[in-house]
């Protein structure tokens, strides 16, 4: 496998990378490119599970720019295990479940395993722009964690209307369709 590329919705898709088979086995590293890929439909199908399971339960949709880069082992009859890393640039995200985030503009690094239990995921965000519950925040960032089905964002802070606002902590709970957190 050396280049691909596709078509999806309004967005473009790259590939690069190898597929090796020894005996039963398969190991894939790929580099993958998007440009104005939708985040809902199709592309949740190609994620990893535990990252695929939160963004459904959360509703999240919006159009970002990402490399994403996966490296990891099938074996017949066992989930595949590897990692992952991704650099995603998010435009118009928005969550359609209880955690009340829209007009989402901002970069968002991660890196997790995929593994037979589910998988991790940890990383970075930094957004420009975001409305909470209708409020214009500015310059906001936060070291954030997938957990179960449970996100959680440590450290938030930002700018509000003139003001600095710092969150210890917010938690999403997807499978409840909550969000709490400490200011």
């Amino acid at each position: 496998l050396r280049h691909l590329e596709g078509i999806c919705g309004e967005g473009t898709l790259t590939a690069h990378g190898a597929v090796r088979w020894e005996g039963p086995a398969t190991d894939v590293r790929l580099e993958i490119g998007a440009e104005r890929l939708p985040m809902d439909g199709p592309v949740l199908q190609v994620l990893p599970a535990s990252i695929r399971a939160a963004a459904e339960k959360v509703g999240l949709t919006g159009k970002t720019d990402a490399l994403v880069r996966l490296a990891y082992r099938m074996v017949p009859g066992a989930a595949p295990r590897g990692r992952y890393t991704a650099e995603l640039s998010v435009q118009d995200a928005a969550m359609k479940s209880a955690f009340p985030l829209t007009e989402g503009r901002g970069r968002v690094n991660l890196e997790g395993d995929m593994r037979a239990a589910g998988g991790s995921a940890a990383g970075v965000a930094k957004f420009s722009q975001v409305r909470i519950s209708g409020k214009q925040f500015t310059d906001v960032g936060a070291v954030f964690q997938l957990a179960d089905d449970r996100l959680l964002f440590h450290d938030v802070r930002g700018v509000c209307y003139d003001g600095v606002f710092h969150a210890p902590f917010i938690e999403v709970d997807a499978a409840q369709g909550r969000f709490e957190g400490s200011t």
